[in-house]
């Protein structure tokens, strides 16, 4: 049978050769509760080194030390289960820090772009109640290659991987576009032509010539405005680039075969920080 031979020196608790601290006193150095302590045991980040037939949780001295450290990372802004794997496999905190420097740089950009956009939105809303400020443009004649689709706007982003896979190779620059050849909002069915720009050494591949065709886009103006970010707000910035249009007096020209185009671009290579470019084709 195994005894336990606890003996309590100065809220120092000797057991079997090992000077422990209860976590009442472990907190008190450590200038924290005893509840933080224990929660913390139970997250599985700082575990007792013992507990002992009484159920109390017994701490080495040393381990105050791996405590600042959790302290350091949680201010830092690492979750609890990034600050589990870095304990379990043991990675050098110089690793940790590096890796979590880049996801704050992305953050940081992430916040710089939403408060640029912030600061758009209350311009255009200030000075004329709408949140775009468009600008008219002339889109000169470019060539495109495509394939047509019935769906919904969310499968926009499942199009055109269906579409690159065609392709041998796509260049870093590509730019894709959506076409909508109807009017109106169709979120859930809607005619459009997915393609990208054509560029000098686009390459399609055999077996699906068939698929993808080629047309020249000819020059048209239009109202056009640029955001980056998710595309989850481009069917709103559609309506209010609408919206402005019609309250500026502006005519859309429906003389062409489409309605309208969008194109985007991925300059960050970030999954949340594409350029789209909306443009409503004006007389």
């Amino acid at each position: 049978m195994k005894y336990e031979y606890n003996i309590v020196r100065r809220n120092v608790v000797v057991n079997m050769g090992k000077e422990y601290i209860t976590a009442g006193e472990f907190a008190k150095l450590a200038s924290t509760t005893k509840r933080t302590v224990v929660w913390y045991d139970r997250m599985g980040i700082l575990k007792p080194d013992h507990i002992d037939t009484n159920g109390y949780r017994l701490y080495l001295p040393e381990q105050i030390l791996d405590f600042q450290a959790i302290l350091l990372l949680r201010k830092l802004n690492f979750s609890i289960e990034e600050i589990k794997g870095y304990l379990a496999k043991d990675h050098s905190m110089r690793d940790l820090f590096r890796a979590k420097r880049k996801g704050i740089e992305r953050e940081i950009y992430e916040l710089q772009e939403a408060l640029t956009h912030l600061d758009e939105f209350f311009d255009s809303l200030d000075q004329n109640g709408i949140l775009v400020k468009p600008e008219v443009k002339n889109v000169y004649n470019f060539e495109i290659y495509y394939i047509e689709k019935v769906g919904s706007y969310v499968k926009i982003k499942e199009y055109d991987k269906e579409l690159a896979s065609y392709f041998v190779k796509l260049p870093n620059t590509v730019s894709f576009l959506t076409i909508f050849l109807d009017s109106g909002y169709r979120p859930a069915k809607s005619r459009m032509k997915v393609g990208v720009v054509v560029e000098e050494g686009m390459e399609i591949k055999e077996e699906y010539k068939h698929m993808v065709r080629k047309e020249t886009i000819s020059e048209f103006k239009a109202l056009s405005y640029t955001y980056k970010g998710s595309g989850s707000l481009l069917s709103l910035l559609w309506k209010e680039l609408e919206k402005y249009a019609k309250k500026n007096g502006y005519i859309q020209n429906t003389n062409l075969p489409f309605v309208d185009i969008e194109f985007y671009r991925n300059t960050t290579h970030e999954e949340n920080q594409i350029e789209f470019e909306i443009n409503l084709p004006i007389k």
